[in-house]
């Protein structure tokens, strides 16, 4: 780093922690505050890599969105309340930071995990910044792209890179209206494909629902795991589940295939794909109940699928804790950060199970974060590294959030 951004870095830290906000330093600045402890169930190692800032996130749980290739470093968004927000990337065996780049205050255009993504294959990242404006970004040169600028009235869904890094994928839709007797009126989704190099944006498919996730399977490119929210409740539970949330498509045929669950109540509220794309993992509330009820204490089921939409394995489960679905990157197997315990961070091997459909359950550790209510930086939103050896996730209350990184193996 130049002596002249260490020095700016260290006069901002005094100058902000005297109002009692934590700075972002610079854009290229290479930084250090992390902390290793211990996880509280298991005793494996944890890596705290964030300290300052009022927030730090990783992506969502989607397959491949959030470590590196190699499995050495992780994306993650950081930002102040009201302040300025960055881009960084960090090293999960070092705990050394890299600010990718920063968006002033002014620019109110910041950047959160759930709208940022990793594209491995070629080591640079994507952001959806302020739902409006789609960059990409090198995460060696530091080099900043702006893609593509959503129409007035409009906004983006989240981002997601190509298998081979050439191209990204991403939704459009027509924003929120406050006021509206029906506030999606006139809802629809229009799916993109953008070329990184040239930056030429392709719609090659609209549908009437509404979808934010556009998620590329490992094993065949032309495929995306995708949400359809349909009236009245869309993301709230659709069409009160007559049909379902889950669906493939292909992105050239323009075929459209159902993830039917076996359960009456067919809104899936998360899915995911299997490390190795030949399945679709799923799961939401049984029959009777809706994401609008509410979900603690009730059944659930989790599920899983083929790339035909035949399903393959589901299983009820009595007591459910709000949670989402990310996938183990070595073997067929469900990591949970919620569902069947709160607060802890499951696999859950549905390839092995009993007589009466029950798989094998292991406890990995604790994310410990808290309430969902309080927004989407207290999701913990767990990844596993490609190699299997690191487990991130966002741990937060309502006023602060950090990134961990736990040692699987």
């Amino acid at each position: 780093m130049k002596k002249s951004s260490l020095f700016l870095a260290i006069l901002l830290s005094v100058v902000f922690q005297l109002n009692g906000q934590s700075p972002i330093p610079p854009k290229g600045t290479l930084f250090n505050e992390s902390e290793w402890t211990v996880d509280s169930i298991t005793g494996r190692k944890v890596l705290k890599l964030t300290k300052n800032r009022d927030f730090n996130q990783t992506p969502t749980y989607h397959i491949h969105t959030g470590f590196s290739a190699d499995s050495k470093t992780l994306l993650f968004a950081t930002w102040n309340k009201d302040g300025e927000s960055a881009l960084v990337l960090g090293n999960v065996i070092t705990g050394d930071l890299k600010v990718i780049a920063v968006v002033p205050a002014s620019e109110k255009t910041h950047f959160n995990g759930n709208n940022v993504c990793m594209i491995p294959a070629t080591q640079k990242a994507a952001a959806n910044r302020g739902g409006t404006k789609l960059y990409v970004y090198d995460l060696n040169t530091l080099e900043e792209k702006l893609l593509y600028a959503a129409e007035e009235g409009y906004s983006f869904g989240h981002p997601t890179g190509s298998a081979d890094g050439k191209t990204i994928y991403i939704t459009k839709m027509p924003k929120y209206k406050q006021g509206s007797d029906d506030p999606y009126k006139a809802a629809f989704s229009s799916y993109y494909s953008i070329d990184i190099a040239t930056g030429k944006t392709t719609e090659f498919f609209r549908d009437s629902s509404r979808s934010n996730h556009t998620v590329v399977c490992p094993s065949n490119p032309d495929l995306l795991l995708i949400d359809r929210d349909l009236p009245p409740k869309y993301g709230s539970g659709g069409d009160n589940g007559k049909t379902s949330r889950v669906w493939l498509l292909n992105i050239k045929t323009k075929k459209l295939t159902e993830i039917r669950p076996n359960n009456g109540n067919r809104f899936q509220i998360h899915s995911n794909w299997s490390h190795d794309g030949k399945y679709v993992y799923y799961h939401g509330v049984s029959q009777k109940h809706n994401q609008a009820d509410g979900y603690t204490g009730k059944p659930h089921y989790m599920g899983v699928a083929d790339q035909a939409g035949k399903i393959i394995w589901e299983q009820i489960f009595p007591n459910f804790f709000y949670g989402h679905m990310c996938s183990h990157t070595t073997k067929n197997a469900i990591l949970t950060d919620g569902l069947l315990f709160g607060k802890l961070i499951t696999e859950v091997e549905w390839t092995k199970t009993d007589s009466q459909g029950v798989p094998v359950l292991n406890v990995l550790g604790a994310h410990n974060s808290g309430s969902n209510t309080y927004g989407q930086h207290t999701h913990p939103h767990c990844l596993m590294s490609p190699d299997g050896k690191f487990i991130s996730y966002n741990k937060g209350t309502q006023f602060n959030s950090a990134v961990y990184v736990l040692t699987a193996q």
